[in-house]
């Protein structure tokens, strides 16, 4: 499959019901620059939730275009680690689901279940080649190895057991 078609069909993955399309944006937005990967979703995250932290309920799937500053520095060091992704296309699948909202696991369940159909029967990939890895949760300094170091404590990943 070449690279435009694989594109394709992301965009136009399935979408639970009532999930809002977005329009693209530049990547040099509101939001930048960040401090993790510098994406389209920061500026329209600032711009609806006026915060990166203390979001509402939201859920996305699209294909953003995601530069990683930390990659320059690395390729800097060592021009050997120069096939790094410095600015890339990144297909996903993501979300902040409060679950006071009782539509956050049906929404989960939908879009892993929706995802791992499109990986195994659309595109073809073999279940034994794939390597789900899911959050197991702890305090933000501790999980970013210092790199953020504001207290808060992030579960871990609910829909473990769906995967």
């Amino acid at each position: 499959m070449k690279y435009l078609e694989l594109k394709k069909l992301l965009e136009n993955f399935p979408k639970y019901p009532g999930v809002k399309a977005r329009d693209k944006v530049s990547v040099v937005n509101d939001g930048f620059p960040g401090t993790f990967n510098l994406s389209i979703a920061e500026g329209p995250w600032w711009e609806e939730f006026k915060s990166l932290l203390n979001l509402k309920p939201w859920a996305y799937s699209y294909i953003q275009q995601v530069i990683r500053p930390a990659d320059f520095d690395i390729i800097l060091e060592n021009p050997k680690e120069k096939g790094r992704l410095g600015l890339f296309n990144l297909g996903d699948i993501a979300g902040f689901v409060v679950k006071d909202n009782k539509e956050w696991k049906k929404l989960w369940e939908y879009m892993i279940k929706a995802l791992w159909k499109f990986l195994i029967d659309e595109i073809g990939l073999k279940k034994e080649n794939l390597r789900i890895y899911c959050f197991e949760g702890g305090k933000v300094k501790d999980v970013s190895q210092g790199k953020y170091v504001f207290d808060k404590e992030v579960e871990e990943d609910p829909m473990q057991d769906v995967w």
